[in-house]
């Protein structure tokens, strides 16, 4: 589960200048999660949008496979507080974010955890 709470605490500080490179994210994620976590950054910087605020998690480690190398999360993602800013500090639509139902799969590789698939429903699920 650590990786899963430092791979969003990575966006989170990528999210406050929308940066796809940021170094951590390949710390904590990989595959498919990672390819997600690093569009929404490019999408974001090439709209000239940052997120900032607190993101709140409490993940749940759902199953472990027999062979100990992957592993399911669940969460119920809040994000009432993380709210897209145009870069002038604007508020990008004025509406707040919300609980999400999460689920992420963890991989082992190279000896750590990272998250290998990350599944952010919409506002209003949990």
């Amino acid at each position: 589960m650590e990786a899963y709470k430092q791979m969003m605490a990575a966006m989170v500080q990528a999210s406050a200048t929308s940066d796809p490179g940021f170094p951590l994210l390949t710390k904590y994620a990989t595959g498919e999660a990672l390819v997600s976590l690093r569009y929404t950054l490019t999408v974001n910087r090439q709209n000239g949008l940052v997120a900032k605020g607190p993101m709140r998690m409490a993940p749940e480690l759902v199953s472990v496979s027999p062979d100990g190398r992957t592993a399911k999360i669940k969460d119920c993602l809040d994000d009432t507080e993380w709210l897209r800013y145009q870069a002038d500090g604007t508020p990008q639509d004025g509406l707040p974010g919300g609980r999400r139902s999460t689920d992420a799969d963890v991989v082992l590789v190279d000896g750590a955890w990272k998250v290998s698939v990350l599944r952010v429903s919409v506002t209003g699920t949990c």
